[in-house]
């Protein structure tokens, strides 16, 4: 397995009309570990107000506050990355090519898609469910560009990225 913690990622941070985002700095295979998710994990009380549209849900009441250069991947409707478990940090994940990148090419992921085996699990959790601050009006130019993301989309595993295995987490 390639090392994860201590890895040159194959990506760099860009600023352009819309803000900040992230591309790749060369070709990409399907696959590929792309970047890693990582940052203080604290209770979702805990979360800065300024940092509540970045963290992402861990587990139970622990949320990451992500740090550069993933915190700035942006959603696409079409997107060509899932986040991944990260086999050497529980409170990481790691970003996953499911299609070829391009070199220059933007990395996104869908924010709003969701395992629905992870669904069932935590549905009835209050501190799961959807939060206001995270609901936005799409530009990422898709063909399927929904407009507004403004929820969870629930899907079946394997249609979120079906040769990743067991790399796949959302």
């Amino acid at each position: 397995m390639e090392a994860v913690r201590q890895h040159n990622w194959p990506v760099r941070v860009t600023q352009g009309y819309s803000g900040y985002g992230v591309v790749a700095i060369r070709e990409l295979g399907i696959g590929e570990l792309v970047c890693r998710f990582d940052g203080p994990c604290v209770a979702f009380a805990d979360i800065p107000l300024s940092e509540l549209r970045h963290a992402l849900w861990i587990d139970s009441d622990r949320w990451m506050i992500p740090s550069a250069p993933a915190r700035f991947i942006n959603h696409g409707c079409e997107p060509n990355c899932v986040l991944g478990e990260d086999p050497t940090d529980a409170d990481a994940c790691v970003v996953i090519a499911t299609r070829p990148i391009a070199s220059g090419e933007e990395i996104t992921f869908a924010y709003d898609r969701i395992d629905a085996e992870e669904w069932r699990a935590h549905c009835g959790d209050p501190l799961y469910a959807w939060h206001p601050s995270w609901s936005f009006d799409c530009r990422c130019g898709a063909p399927s560009c929904r407009g507004r993301v403004d929820g969870y989309r629930i899907v079946e595993r394997g249609t979120l990225a079906p040769d990743l295995g067991s790399r796949q987490r959302t």
